[in-house]
Parts: structure tokens; sequence; C-alpha cells
């Protein structure tokens, strides 16, 4: 921009030092006669042209270093718009695990009669031996260095302790029900979110 304005104040400058020379009849100008001097300014009349693709090309410039700067504004208008997504995803977020957290910390396992009571992140390994008991002494299975990796299949296991799982806990689901149901919430937020994909399984992993 500064060059087309330099070359603009240039040009202008010379017509106002031509124009000057010759209505004062400066050198060159000097002892011509009005005929004279309508001779010599047909002379120049070959530059015309010149002059003309001059300013033709200095239209492009300008139309040139316009689409550049739209087209500058455009990109920072769509990184700050992405930016001010993932500051209110990021927000909305981190509100979520510190709702989360408070869900952990309010759990709890009330003492018993030989028990101690259980509270927090501790209720997760309470429940966890528990039911690892309760299928050691219910059901009849095999140390895993004594699986028959011919008739194994993983698929059936899964199904095998899920069916369990769901047994074990349909009575205790008091601590575990509002903290599967919202953190399932916070995974459904991330996945519904328009971060891309790579942020998506960064805030997963958080």
């Amino acid at each position: 921009m500064f060059r087309a304005l330099f070359l603009i104040s240039v040009g202008l400058l010379i017509s106002y030092g031509y124009s000057y020379l010759l209505m004062h009849s400066i050198w060159p100008f000097e002892g011509m006669t009005p005929e004279q001097k309508g001779v010599f300014g047909d002379s120049w009349g070959a530059f015309t042209s010149i002059f003309s693709a001059l300013g033709f090309c200095g239209v492009l410039w300008t139309i040139k270093l316009q689409t550049d700067a739209t087209q500058k504004i455009e990109k920072d208008t769509k990184k700050r718009d992405e930016s001010e997504k993932l500051r209110d995803f990021e927000n909305s977020f981190f509100n979520m695990l510190n709702i989360l957290q408070t869900i952990i910390n309010d759990m709890k396992v009330p003492a018993g009669k030989q028990t101690k009571g259980r509270y927090g992140r501790a209720v997760f390994t309470y429940h966890y031996l528990r039911f690892k008991s309760h299928c050691e002494y219910e059901f009849d299975i095999d140390d895993i260095a004594d699986i028959d990796h011919g008739t194994f299949l993983l698929q059936q296991e899964k199904m095998f302790f899920a069916g369990r799982f769901e047994k074990y806990f349909k009575r205790r689901s008091s601590n575990f029900s509002h903290y599967y149901r919202f953190l399932y919430n916070v995974f459904k937020f991330i996945d519904e979110s328009s971060i891309d994909d790579e942020n998506k399984k960064k805030y997963a992993n958080i």
C-alpha cells in the first residue's frame, strides 16, 4: 500500500512540475511560442499509452492489495471464531469435570458391623474387590494361567461378566447410577461439540 501511495505522489509531483515549467516558460520551454509548445507537447503523445498502462497496473496492484487484506481479515476472523468456540467448550468441559469430581467425593459406603465406611474414590476399590470375590465364590472361574486358549472367546467372557456385573450392582446402584450417567454425558458433550477430532481425543483422554 505504501508503494502505491509513493508512486501516485511521484506522478502528481512530476505533473505539477511539468505544468509549472510550461506555464512560466522555464527551461526547456524558455523562448517557445504557444505553437511550439503545442508541438512539443504532441511529441509526448507516444508516452500516453505507457502512462495508461502504468495506471492500469496500479489499479491491478491496488485490487491485489485489497484482496490480500480481505483474505487476511477473513482468516483472522475464522481463527478468532475457532478460538472463542474452543474457549467456550473448555469452560463448559472443565465445569463438568468439577461436577464429576463432586459426585465422586459424595459417594460413600456406610460402615457396617465388621467393615469401615468408604468414601470418594475408595468406593470404587471396595466394590471392585467385593465383585471379584463374589464372582470367584459364586462361579467356577479358572485362573488365567489355566485358560484353554483354543476354546476361550473374549466376547463370550465379556457378556458373562456384564451379566454378573448387572446383577451385583442392581441393589447398589445408588452409588454409581448418577456417576455413570454424568460420565456418559461428559463424553457425549465432547462427541457432539464443534471442535476437531484431534481436540476431541485430547479432552476425552483428560
